[in-house]
Order: C-alpha cells, then sequence, then structure tokens
C-alpha cells in the first residue's frame, strides 16, 4: 500500500510539471506572436520571421505563427517559401479565411506568370490549386471551368462540382454570386453532354438557388425534361422486354435504374417491381419444391408450398400441388406412425420410469440435506426396485442408515445432556451445572445457541465472569434471549465494579423479566450513589414499607409462577424453558393446563422434536378442535415428519388457513398427491397451484396432463398444460390428441386442426 502511494504521487509530479511546462511553452509562444506582430507593423520584416520561426518551433501546433510568417515572406517576395508555410496554418485550421485567400493569391501570382510565358497546363493546375485552398472564389472556379471546357478536360469538370457546392454554402443561401452559377452551369453541362441527366439535373438545381436570370441554365433544364421522358420511356420499355423474356434479373436491375432518373413515376414504376418481383419470386419458389419432391423431401416441400401458398392465394397450379403433397405425407406419416406405436408406447413407459426414478433420488437427496435420514433411505428403497442393478444406491442406503443411528444417538444424546444440565441449573447445583454445560458446549457445537443462555447464567453464579461473557457471544443479538443477555451482562458489569454499565443493562430488560437480583443489586447500585439521601428517606418510609412488604410477599408466592409462564408466552422463549413447562405439564400444578401443553408442544417443534410436539396438540386437540395454536403446531410438526397420511395431510392444509402464501406448503402437498398417485380435484388444484410456483417443474407437469386426460378435464387452465407437457414430451401422442380435444371443447377448431397438423 506504501509503495503504490509513492507511485501515485510521482505520477502527480510529472503531469503536474508536464502542465506547467505546457503553459510556460503557450505563454512563451504567445509572447514571441506579439512581439513579431510589433515588428511587422514597423515593417522590420526580418526580426519578425526570426521570431515566428522560433514561435512555430516551440508550438507547431498553433496556426498564427505560420500564417504570419507566410505574409512576411509574401511582402518579401518569396512566394515559395510562404506557401510552405500558408499551407501547414491551413492544415492546422483549415476554416480560417484569411489563410485561405493568402494561399490562393499565391496560386493565381503563379498561374498568372505561367499565362504570360505561355503554358496553358501549368496554368490551369495552380488555379485549381488556388480553387482548392480557397474554394470560396467563385471567379477563379468560373475561369478554371472554361478553361476547362475548351480544353474538352470534362472528366475534371465533373470532379470538381461537389467541392464547388461543399465550399460556397454561404454564397448558396445568399443566392447573388453570378459567377458561382455559371460555374455550376458548367459543371451541369459536363454531366449533360454525357447523357447524365440526373448529374446535370442536380448541379442545375443547385444553380437556380441563385437568383439571376440564365436563359443557359433554363433551356438546360427544359431539354433535360424532354430527353428524360424519352430515356425513361426507352428504360421501361427495355425493362418489359426482359421481363418478357423471363430475365427478371436484368428487368430489375434496369427498372431500379429507371427509379432514378429525372421525371421518374415512382409509384408505377414501384408497382411494375413488385409485379416482376412476385412472378420471380413464385417461379423460383415452383422450382425449388419441384427439385424437393423429386428428392423425396416431401416434407420439406410441403412446408415450402404451404408458405407459396400463403404467399399466392390465387395461384391454382400451388393449391393443387400442396393437396397432392399433402395427401403423400399424411399417407407416409400414418405408415410410421402404425410401425412406430409399439415403440412410442415402450419409450412412454421407459420415460415415466425414469421420472419416478429421478423423483425418488431427488426427494431422497432432499431428505439427506434436512437430515431426514430415514424418509431419504425409504426412497431410495423405491428408486432400487425399479433400478435393480443400480450399484451405488445399496451402498448409498447402508451409508444413511449408520448416519441415520449416528444422528438419532446424538440427538439423544443431546437431550438427556440438556435435561441433565438444565434440572441441574434450576435446582441451584451451579458447580455440577457447569461442567455438565461446559461439556454439552465442547461435544455438540450445533446446539450451542441452546446451551448459552443458562450456562452463562451458572458461569455468573459462580463468578467465573470472563466464561459467561464468552458464552454470551453465541446469543448477542438474537431477540428472544434478549432479556437472559442484558442481565447477565448487567450483572457482570456490577460485580466488575462497572455501576453505570450495569444499570444501561437493566434499563434494557422488559417488564415481567423475572430474577430476584436484579432489583436489589439496583438497589445496592443506587443506595451507593445516593446513600445518604436512602437513608433519611427509608427512615420516613419504614413503617409504611413493613406492610406493604408483607402484602407484595404473599402476592408474589401466589403470582410468580403465572407471571413466568406469561412472560414465556410474550417473548416466545419457549425453548429456554423447556424443563419448565416440562414440569408445569406434568405437575399439572397450573389453572390452565391446556395453555401450558401448547407451550410446551411449541418448545418441542423448536427443539427439533416434532414428533412429540405433535402427539401432545393432537391430544389436546380431540378434546378442543378449535385451539387455532396447536392445529398451527399440528401442521409444522406433520410438515417437518412429511406425514402423508389422511390427517396429517389436513394438518398441512391448516397451515394455508394462516398463511396463504407459503410456498413450502404447497409445494409438498402437490408432491404429496403425486407420490400417492391422487387424482381427485383437490389433488389437481394443489400441484396447479406448484406448477404456478415453479413452471419448471416437469414431473407435476406431466403427472397433470396425466391426470386431466384421465378425468376427462378440459378448460383454459388444462390447455396450458397440455402445452407445456409436450414441450417436456414432445414424443407422446396423447398429449396432442389431448390438446386437440381440449380446442374442441373450447369452441377453437382453427387451433384444433394447427396442432392436429402439427402431430
Amino acid at each position: 500500500m506504501k509503495h503504490n502511494n509513492i507511485i501515485r504521487l510521482v505520477m502527480t509530479m510529472l503531469m503536474l510539471c508536464c502542465l506547467v511546462s505546457v503553459a510556460m511553452a503557450q505563454g512563451a509562444d504567445e509572447s514571441l506572436v506579439k512581439k513579431a506582430r510589433d515588428h511587422i507593423a514597423l515593417f522590420h520584416y526580418d526580426q519578425a520571421l526570426a521570431l515566428l520561426r522560433q514561435a512555430t518551433q516551440q508550438n507547431p501546433e498553433n496556426w498564427e505563427p505560420f500564417y504570419l510568417a507566410g505574409t512576411v515572406l509574401l511582402r518579401q517576395k518569396k512566394p515559395v517559401e510562404a506557401e510552405s508555410f500558408l499551407v501547414k496554418a491551413n492544415q492546422l485550421n483549415p476554416g480560417e479565411l484569411d489563410i485561405q485567400k493568402a494561399l490562393g493569391a499565391i496560386y493565381i501570382n503563379i498561374a498568372k506568370e505561367a499565362q504570360n510565358a505561355g503554358k496553358p497546363n501549368e496554368m490551369n493546375e495552380y488555379l485549381l490549386k488556388a480553387c482548392r485552398a480557397y474554394p470560396g472564389g467563385t471567379k477563379i472556379w468560373q475561369t478554371l471551368l472554361e478553361n476547362w471546357w475548351r480544353n474538352a478536360e470534362y472528366e475534371k469538370i465533373k470532379q470538381e462540382g461537389d467541392l464547388i457546392v461543399k465550399g460556397n454554402s454561404t454564397a448558396l443561401d445568399q443566392g447573388e454570386d453570378k459567377n458561382l452559377q455559371n460555374a455550376l452551369v458548367i459543371v451541369a453541362k459536363a454531366h449533360f453532354r454525357e447523357n447524365d441527366y440526373t448529374g446535370a439535373e442536380k448541379y442545375l438545381v443547385v444553380a437556380a438557388k441563385i437568383r439571376h436570370a440564365n436563359d443557359e441554365l433554363f433551356a438546360m433544364r427544359r431539354e433535360i425534361r424532354n430527353k428524360s421522358e424519352d430515356s425513361l420511356r426507352k428504360t421501361v420499355d427495355e425493362a418489359n422486354k426482359y421481363y418478357g423474356e423471363g430475365n427478371y434479373g436484368k428487368a430489375l436491375e434496369i427498372l431500379q435504374t429507371a427509379n432514378k432518373m429525372p421525371g421518374a413515376k415512382p409509384v408505377e414504376i414501384a408497382e411494375l417491381i413488385e409485379k416482376i418481383e412476385k412472378e420471380a419470386n413464385l417461379k423460383q419458389s415452383m422450382a425449388s419444391i419441384d427439385d424437393l419432391i423429386r428428392a423425396e423431401k416431401l416434407e420439406e416441400a410441403l412446408e415450402k408450398l404451404q408458405e407459396a401458398a400463403s404467399n399466392f392465394p390465387e395461384e391454382e397450379s400451388i393449391a393443387s400441388k400442396l393437396k397432392k403433397v399433402s395427401a403423400q405425407v399424411e399417407k407416409i406419416h400414418a405408415e410410421q406412425a402404425k410401425m412406430n406405436a409399439a415403440q412410442i408406447e415402450e419409450k412412454k413407459k421407459q420415460i415415466e420410469l425414469n421420472r419416478q426414478f429421478n423423483n425418488f433420488i431427488k426427494e431422497a437427496q432432499d431428505k439427506e440435506k434436512r437430515g431426514s435420514y430415514d424418509i431419504a433411505v425409504n426412497d431410495y428403497e423405491n428408486a432400487l426396485k425399479l433400478r435393480p442393478d443400480d450399484k451405488d444406491i445399496p451402498q448409498k442406503i447402508a451409508e444413511l442408515k449408520k448416519k441415520s443411528v449416528q444422528s438419532k444417538a446424538r440427538q439423544d444424546s443431546f437431550s438427556v445432556g440438556f435435561a441433565e444440565f438444565d434440572n441441574l441449573f434450576k435446582v441451584s447445583k451451579f458447580a455440577e451445572a457447569y461442567e455438565k454445560g461446559k461439556q454439552l458446549i465442547a461435544e455438540f457445537e450445533e446446539h450451542r445457541k441452546t446451551v448459552a443462555p443458562a450456562f452463562a447464567e451458572t458461569c455468573l453464579r459462580l463468578e467465573k465472569y470472563d466464561e459467561a461473557s464468552k458464552a454470551l457471544i453465541e446469543i448477542e443479538g438474537v431477540e428472544e434471549h434478549l432479556n437472559v443477555y442484558n442481565y447477565i451482562k448487567g450483572m457482570i458489569a456490577y460485580h466488575q465494579g462497572n455501576n453505570n454499565l450495569a444499570l444501561e443493562h437493566f434499563a434494557k430488560l422488559k417488564s415481567g423479566f423475572s430474577r430476584s437480583d436484579v432489583t436489589s443489586t439496583m438497589f445496592w447500585i443506587y443506595l451507593y450513589k445516593y446513600q445518604m439521601g436512602i437513608y433519611i428517606l427509608m427512615l420516613a418510609m419504614l413503617f409504611p414499607a413493613i406492610k406493604t412488604g408483607k402484602e407484595m410477599l404473599a402476592t408474589w408466592k401466589s403470582t410468580s409462577m403465572l407471571n413466568k409462564i406469561e412472560k414465556i408466552k410474550e417473548t416466545g422463549n419457549y425453548e429456554a424453558n423447556l424443563a419448565f413447562l416440562q414440569e408445569r405439564f406434568d405437575r399439572e400444578d397450573v389453572p390452565n393446563p391446556k395453555q401450558v401443553a401448547v407451550m410446551l408442544a411449541e418448545a418441542l417443534l423448536r427443539t427439533g422434536n416434532p414428533q412429540r410436539a405433535y402427539e401432545l396438540v393432537s391430544a389436546l386437540l380431540k378434546k378442543d378442535n378449535r385451539n387455532p395454536n396447536a392445529k398451527r403446531i399440528a401442521g409444522e410438526a406433520c410438515l417437518l415428519l412429511e406425514d402423508t397420511t389422511t390427517v396429517g395431510l389436513e394438518h398441512i392444509q391448516g397451515l394455508l388457513k394462516i398463511d396463504e402464501a407459503r410456498k413450502d406448503v404447497i409445494s409438498y402437498l402437490a408432491q404429496a398427491y403425486i407420490r400417492q398417485q391422487a387424482d381427485h380435484k383437490m389433488a389437481q388444484d394443489y400441484i396447479l397451484k406448484a406448477i404456478s410456483i415453479n413452471p419448471n417443474d416437469s414431473e407435476a407437469v406431466v403427472y397433470l396432463a396425466d391426470t386431466f386426460i384421465k378425468r376427462q378435464v378440459y378448460s383454459q387452465q388444462s390447455l396450458k398444460i397440455f402445452e407445456r407437457a409436450i414441450k417436456i414430451a414432445p414424443e407422446v401422442p396423447a398429449y396432442y390428441e389431448a390438446i386437440i380435444e381440449n380446442f374442441q371443447r373450447l369452441d377453437n377448431p382453427q387451433e384444433a386442426q394447427k396442432w392436429r397438423e402439427t402431430a
């Protein structure tokens, strides 16, 4: 990191140096140009030229010193040297008119010298250079073009037409430059003499923007119109001739040319082009179809014929051939269907077996991930029945059975150990509870959060504050253990002498949290802080407090147990109070044993014992089948136990009355009904909902499609299922038959016919 910072610093310094250097060079360059201008004003051309040469070397991208140097050299009668400087200035700033004019003036002077010397070709060459250097010099253009016209150099005239137009856009907008108009008319004449009426018309239209009467321009445009109409007519006649001979490509090529000619009628030509293209496409299609028929590629030929019939519905020859080829293809398909029926049926059977096998394997893998090893073994055994020769499954079954035994033994070991630890903690045998809790945390890492609250409090009682703090890390931020966390944190802070921190944690305790030492600890903290004032206050309140204390003690004994139950209910901290709830349930020493039974079942469900939880609420529901919490616990327990009995499925369905959006419940019910091969209306509804949640569930789609076929169910929903089933298993004829029948039942014979053709 330090090395990177040094590199960045060096790069930044280099950039700053470059910027400063550029700025200094630019400032020096501007200073030289300014001094040179001063010398030019005083006619000190040599001094000015020396400064300008220096400026061009310092900043070769600045056009101004090059331009000034060129003008100085012109004043010194050195046109050749001036040209090189002005050419460079023009390259750097091609839009500067002063540069263009100065450079053009050099070439014009050279052209005049050539004219005086009797060298017309050299004169025209430098006139062209002058025009290209200064395209806005329309008089020069006119002179050059007139010279070329006299010399019959028409191609040169045509080549410069676009530059004349481009370089004089402003003059064309103003419409006053007659020299420009004359130059453009000469360009048009060069095109006209070679019968290029389109090119001639192009430049005449531009020349007409200049508002000067020009008889030659009007006469040429009139003659172009007359000749264009005649030429257009001949061109179209030639295209029709090739069309009649069947040479469609040549006819279309000529018509495209005619469409660009002056006076062309685009609509008529477009109609003729469309007619020729249609006939050409028809002949080409029919030739291609005949080749396919001769090669006995009848299905491809049929596809081409159907396309041709849609494109050329009025052609009887296509309709006749389509009917004939369709009959041949249907006959071939019928023969193939008859021959392959047995193979298709066998393949369908194999697909079904593979689907069932894959489903069992998938279910087994899911159960293994969730730790339901016994159910996973059952699924693997079902898969083995479908593929007895599979060598991997028996090994997997043996492995899972071993894991099941280990898992049960480990869970039983933890349950026994935790119950022993919890009992020791409740009877205040903290030394023994500490050893047992420490052993549980070391041996069962997955259950640390369950052991941590009571173990931390055990460490607190034994004044092992560091270990208590370490145990609290496991439940830090867990809502259900928030009171225990703040209580222990506060007590540790108090014992370590940090009274303010202790009060902060005690302030976070929710109402109903029962630890007798909280009040006494806070009392001693405040007593320590305000002992003198409290002594005086206590003397004043001593006698009334004795009476109140007696009443509170009597009330506390009778209500402490009920308060704890209500507190557990409010906080939802069922797991940590499992032993307390079990004790109350066993002793039946509370006014509302049903409430305790439900709370105990909730605790068992949360601590991984759904079977025992189900037994409790099942017994309760036999007496009171309206208890909503008991129904919910029964449903959750059956879902965890993967109960597929009628009663179990009813309990699981009850979860949807609480939360209709439970995707896991819908998916489980759908899979349960598929495994049971159920085809009643309720099973159909749940499988349909599962498909809407997971559209890629091919097993559910295929099963529901088979169920709809079996039960003769035809609706908009079944239509979508049949379409998906065809995508999953396109080789199964029954799905095509079903979708055709479905469309017939929905009064849509057109779609039924399409699927019949597809099948």
